[in-house]
């Protein structure tokens, strides 16, 4: 019973964090440079970088591209069951943060 409980957690994780940055991908990939990023991020030291806003933001589209291939490579190697080293997940979860860093100097 501990061991159904142990993979159904790493699995909630897997899919919380598989989503999150599926629909953030897939919605940048689709929408390209929104005005709302342009008022979020203008003003920070991202739209001075070589490329401006749009290189940062097709960045942050790859980034959290990574992170679902990421987040897909460890389900498909079965890394929520116990017995499995959790090598892709840890990754991706050590990854995560990077991403997430890089869109809080856009928050208010």
């Amino acid at each position: 019973m501990s061991s159904l409980l142990g993979a159904t957690k790493v699995l909630a994780i897997q899919l919380f964090f598989g989503l999150t940055f599926f629909l953030a991908a897939s919605l940048k990939w689709r929408l390209g440079v929104t005005p709302e990023f342009w008022q979020q991020f203008g003003g920070t030291w991202l739209a001075h970088l070589p490329g401006g806003l749009p290189a940062v933001y097709y960045l942050l589209a790859l980034l959290e591209t990574v992170a679902v291939l990421g987040i897909l490579f460890s389900l498909w190697r079965g890394e929520f069951l116990p017995a499995t080293k959790k090598i892709f997940l840890k990754l991706t979860l050590v990854f995560s943060p990077f991403i997430f860093t890089v869109l809080a100097f856009g928050s208010d």
